[in-house]
């Protein structure tokens, strides 16, 4: 046989092997799969129930290889609409670069607009013209999920005979809160914190087929666009680790976001931003990072479709190496935040310390309490790349001080505003801005 043929034929081969290798060893690095080469089976029952609202589309790319990772795609709709046709493009995204996608409908019901931009205390909303609360829309949506995610974890194992390696869940808006519950809350959360929810729904698995209900699922990431949690005190005093990434914009009306600082029952905006700072970040096992930006609003998926998709591909490649980092807060467009560090020996001055207003457009101030008057303070201000960019001497008195300086000189973004008190430190983020709805004159009445 000629020599150049089998070598032709062997170089073929080892290049075919090679890349079906790159394919199962290194995945989002490229996109695998064309779309059109990606099987859609659509209409799946995944609760027995034989209901629409309980229906998933499952996208599976044409693989080789034995092994895959999976992700669940959670529609929004501020729980009274939308449905899995919404996620169906992500869907063929992550199955393009491998993924077994599955893009879920679940139960609505819940009628009337949600405002929780005036307090953490987001469970006692109740519609006027109903009996049927907020918590029982996101509690049959997490139900749904839960049910949807174990039978995609089955449906992959049995009928596309591959073992799930990483699991991921994303949605968006009341997706997005939906997929934060899953990877948060349980049984024993819902018990101990919420058992009327039980009370009036069933139990957590009471959609789930009940050949399944025993079967566990790890979840390895979230992402959550313009989501929170439904109940906050679930990440505070969760034990989970998980990786969690939420994209989020400053100006978005509908899931405000100071909403994200919220962590428990009756606690101001404010008190839970401290409490976010200082514990969330630091203190839970969970991986947390946040990706902001200061424009796009409810909709910032469709402003920032590129950015986010590139940034959870990252992330999932990351976690796959390893190499995941925790505890970011990045501008989507780019910019790590800068974190001036405070001297070892020095308290850290966090207690009742308030910076308003947040965002702001012309002026901010710190507000705070001290038991005597001292000059010994200073205010400092550092934009992300940590270059100092404002600083004053200041003069502090006894009882309530009010701190003011000038922002109207700041470029839109994200700054880290500090303040030294005799060897007393504080520091707080803030956002700067100039869409009108934020202006603020600290002397109007």
């Amino acid at each position: 046989m000629n020599k150049r043929f089998v070598g032709s034929l062997l170089g073929l081969f080892l290049g075919l092997y090679q890349n079906s290798n790159a394919q199962c060893d290194a995945p989002y690095r490229i996109q695998l799969y064309e779309p059109a080469s990606i099987h859609v089976e659509r209409g799946v029952d995944y609760s027995g129930n034989n209901i629409e609202r309980q229906m998933m589309d499952i996208y599976s790319p044409p693989s080789s290889c034995n092994t895959t990772d999976i992700i669940l795609l959670i529609h929004g709709g501020s729980f009274v609409g939308g449905d899995k046709s919404g996620m169906a493009n992500y869907a063929k995204f992550f199955s393009g670069y491998g993924l077994v996608a599955a893009s879920i409908n679940y139960r609505l019901g819940f009628e009337g607009n949600v405002n929780i931009a005036e307090s953490c205390d987001l469970m006692q909303y109740k519609n006027e013209d109903s009996t049927f609360y907020y918590d029982d829309a996101w509690y049959m949506a997490y139900q749904d999920a839960r049910a949807s995610l174990k039978f995609l974890k089955a449906y992959t194992e049995n009928v596309l005979e591959k073992e799930v390696e990483h699991v991921y869940v994303m949605g968006v808006s009341a997706g997005a809160v939906t997929s934060v519950n899953l990877g948060f809350t349980d049984e024993v959360d819902l018990i101990d914190n919420r058992p009327e929810l039980i009370e009036r729904n069933g139990g957590v698995d009471s959609t789930t087929l009940s050949i399944l209900r025993e079967d566990t699922v790890d979840i390895t990431s979230v992402f959550s666009i313009s989501g929170t949690l439904s109940d906050l005190r679930f990440l505070t005093y969760s034990e989970k680790n998980i990786n969690v990434d939420f994209f989020h914009a400053v100006n978005d009306p509908a899931v405000p976001y100071e909403v994200m600082y919220c962590s428990e029952h009756g606690k101001s905006i404010d008190e839970a931003r401290r409490v976010y700072d200082e514990n969330y970040l630091k203190l839970n096992p969970a991986c947390i990072n946040i990706y902001y930006s200061l424009r796009g609003g409810h909709a910032i998926y469709e402003k920032f479709d590129r950015q986010i998709r590139d940034q959870i591909l990252r992330s999932m490649n990351a976690t796959f190496l390893d190499t995941r980092q925790c505890g970011r807060f990045t501008n989507i467009i780019g910019g790590e935040l800068f974190e001036p560090s405070i001297p070892g020996e020095s308290n850290y001055w966090g207690e009742d310390v308030q910076i308003f207003p947040n965002p702001a457009s012309t002026r901010a101030a710190f507000e705070f309490n001290y038991d005597h008057y001292t000059n010994d303070a200073e205010l400092y201000v550092y934009n992300l790349a940590g270059v100092q960019i404002y600083h004053k001497s200041l003069a502090i008195y006894q009882g309530q001080n009010f701190e003011w300086f000038n922002v109207s000189d700041f470029n839109e973004g994200v700054y880290i505003a500090m303040v030294r008190v005799e060897s007393v430190w504080v520091k707080r983020k803030l956002i700067v801005t100039k869409d009108e709805e934020f202006i603020f004159n600290p002397f109007d009445e």
